[in-house]
């Protein structure tokens, strides 16, 4: 067992938490050092750390039992989103001169809306996770659930919407108002 993996054990253990620790095997990399894999911690019925090594770590709050979607209802919503995304900001970027060098692409459920000298914002889906993947040049890499009840995507570890964001963010840059509620699923 790892030095890592024994003081995770260590760790957990003189906490009280309501789950498991699994380890897989480890990783020998051809200099001699070794990596974990995978881990998964699960500390509670609600929360999972996964960890690959000690400088990754990835967070998932698993969804309410009623914000769960079925595939072809993620296909859908999914596509509905990227598809209005890419018609907004393709208006967007042909209609504004500080974007005269950007273009917006749209295929294969991947979205690049790249602003030229401002950087380039990917906007992706993610089938296995059921989410949406943002990186922008302005706020960095969020992950986005879709969330049922309130029709939108949704960043959980602050509660905004994707559209919410990217409103900020755009706004900024252009120095108006954006309207994104034209947008499908875009609820602020």
């Amino acid at each position: 067992m790892s030095l890592l993996n024994r003081y995770l054990l260590r760790l957990l253990s003189k906490r009280k938490y309501n789950g498991s620790i699994q380890f897989n095997r480890t990783l020998s990399i051809a200099n001699g050092s070794q990596h974990n894999i995978f881990q998964l911690i699960k500390l509670s019925q609600d929360k999972v750390i996964f960890k690959t090594d000690l400088k990754t770590c990835f967070y998932s709050v698993l969804s309410e039992e009623e914000d769960l979607v079925d595939t072809n209802t993620y296909d859908k919503v999914c596509e509905e989103t990227l598809d209005s995304l890419a018609e907004l900001f393709d208006e967007i970027v042909a209609n504004e001169s500080k974007f005269e060098k950007g273009d917006v692409v749209y295929g294969s459920g991947v979205l690049t809306i790249d602003l030229g000298n401002y950087g380039a914002y990917v906007i992706n889906r993610q089938a296995p996770n059921r989410q949406i993947w943002l990186s922008s040049p302005t706020s960095g890499p969020k992950r986005y659930d879709y969330s049922v009840k309130n029709d939108c995507w949704i960043y959980k570890h602050d509660g905004k919407s994707l559209h919410h964001l990217l409103k900020l963010e755009f706004e900024s840059l252009l120095g108006k108002e954006l309207d994104l509620l034209k947008c499908k699923h875009s609820k602020l």
